[in-house]
């Protein structure tokens, strides 16, 4: 059996820039109905609740960066260098 998709999908696949495959994917998607893409949003909800179930406690922390420590230097060092920072005499 042929459907629309398929079809679409079959007239997508002659396209080979990323940026033409998003503007037609997207135009395609707002010539939807309502009730069309609440079938979508339905389907996303319900493997959110699943994923929710089956992993309690996660979080997508894949932005989060790792804050480095400035390595205080010590207080002898600290004392001993001139007020100028440079540790060579005159």
């Amino acid at each position: 059996m042929v459907t629309q998709d398929s079809i679409a999908f079959d007239s997508l696949s002659l396209v080979t820039d990323s940026a033409a495959v998003n503007a037609i994917v997207g135009h395609r998607w707002r010539e939807r109905s309502p009730e069309q893409q609440n079938v979508y949003f339905d389907q996303a909800h319900k493997e959110q609740r699943l994923h929710e179930q089956q992993h309690p406690g996660w979080v997508p922390n894949y932005n989060r960066k790792v804050k480095r420590v400035k390595k205080e230097p010590a207080a002898s060092s600290a004392a001993s260098s001139s007020p100028g920072g440079s540790s060579c005499s005159q």
